[in-house]
């Protein structure tokens, strides 16, 4: 007598193997269960905006936005970078007899930056007098092969406020004008002219004579000068703070306002820019020897007018073949390392920022081609220089930099500073 099957054994295996099936054909189609990304976000914000806003007269606005890569399984690979889009959702115009925004078919141009990270500005040109509000939209998208896309929007209202009741506003027009700069501050020194803009249909001689003054905080304005016709120059001092002008009309009393930010250096960032010539191995000593470009923050201000220093180091510590009596002598423990004031460029754009004309000379360093490991670091102040009559001056520390090298006894020395890691020779 035969034996009877057992029918739910066989439908379980055949269920098990047909999901077995699935599961490949599931994974060979490219989406596979196991590989996701999640948790990927950005979010925009206003850097700057123009101050006022005149029918027929161009501003700006300059905007960025913050983002945070996603999470990811192990089997995900995401592809280099992410892609990123400004979009303009939407033009309003603010209607006083309403009281409420009103759609409006005028577009302003819209600019990206491509600098590695979502930037851009509006440069509109308003066809009649506000408020105005414009709304726009940031949208990154991260990808990977195995596991698909991960996308984030997130919006940014802009709001440009009407002149009021003059027919005219005051506008900084810096001397060290540059690709993305601020147009509410300035750097320690900077020099710069104040300008009057027009309302359309307004000519001079209706306002004129149209003077500008220093309302508040002289002791950051080294300088200012004005004439009756809605210019003055200035420069600022070495001191940071913040500056009130007021720009008046003699004929109307109308009176507008422009603030101005004087601010110092908070910190540098470094950039590796060539290796010197004679790095290498000469009879039994290895020499290493790189330049770096060191660019000062903030980036989006001029010190082109100020001198910068790399100044004493009270701390060093060496190790290993550093530590030979004739390194450890050359220790920079001099007033100001290297000797040499460091003078600023001005900048070419706000990304990088003003850099110190002289490349930043990191080492060199020569010891013994097969020596002891060890490590040779040095904490090092960044100064700015504040200049007296009588040649005295006052050094300012902004920021440490830490200069480490690091020997491995084999020919090779590894030097880092201010985010610059090169190997060599």
């Amino acid at each position: 007598m035969q034996p009877k099957k057992n029918r739910s054994s066989l439908t379980v295996l055949s269920l098990t193997f047909l999901g077995w099936l699935a599961a490949i054909a599931y994974t060979s189609s490219g989406l596979t269960a196991a590989g996701t990304l999640t948790g990927c976000k950005i979010e925009a914000e206003l850097v700057e905006r123009g101050s006022a806003t005149l029918a027929g007269q161009v501003t700006s606005a300059f905007f960025s936005a913050r983002y945070t890569d996603p999470t990811k399984s192990a089997e995900c690979n995401l592809k280099p970078g992410r892609v990123w889009t400004w979009t303009i959702k939407s033009v309003e115009r603010w209607n006083s007899m309403t009281m409420a925004w009103d759609a409006h078919a005028y577009r302003p141009q819209l600019i990206h930056y491509d600098s590695g990270r979502p930037q851009g500005a509006l440069k509109p040109v308003f066809p009649v007098s506000g408020p105005w509000r414009v709304t726009l939209e940031v949208k990154a998208v991260w990808t990977s092969e195995e596991c698909g896309s991960c996308t984030a929007t997130d919006s940014l209202v802009i709001d440009f406020p009407d002149v009021g009741d003059c027919s005219f506003y005051g506008l900084l027009i810096p001397d060290d004008d540059f690709d993305g700069r601020s147009w509410s501050a300035v750097g320690l020194r900077e020099k710069g002219k104040l300008s009057a803009v027009l309302a359309t249909g307004t000519v001079m001689a209706d306002v004129a004579p149209l003077r500008w003054r220093l309302r508040s905080g002289d002791q950051f304005i080294e300088s200012f000068a004005t004439d009756g016709n809605g210019n003055a120059t200035f420069q600022a001092s070495f001191k940071a703070g913040q500056a009130v002008f007021e720009l008046e009309s003699q004929v109307t009393g109308c009176v507008s306002t422009l603030t101005l930010d004087v601010v110092a250096p908070i910190g540098t960032r470094h950039k590796f820019s060539r290796f010197h010539p004679e790095n290498g191995i000469f009879e039994g000593a290895v020499s290493f020897h790189i330049f770096n470009r060191v660019y000062i923050r903030p980036s989006n201000v001029s010190f082109s007018q100020i001198t910068f220093w790399e100044g004493k180091d009270p701390k060093a510590d060496m190790t290993g073949e550093f530590n030979r009596a004739e390194i450890a002598a050359n220790n920079p423990n001099a007033p100001h390392l290297g000797g040499d004031p460091l003078e600023a460029t001005v900048p070419v754009n706000a990304q990088d920022g003003s850099c110190w004309v002289d490349e930043d000379q990191v080492g060199p360093l020569t010891i013994q081609e097969y020596g002891m490991p060890g490590h040779f670091i040095w904490e090092i102040p960044q100064q700015w220089e504040e200049e007296f009559e009588m040649g005295q001056a006052v050094y300012h520390e902004f920021e440490i930099m830490t200069q480490r090298h690091d020997f491995d006894g084999k020919r090779t020395i590894r030097t880092q500073k201010g985010g610059v890691d090169k190997s060599g020779p």
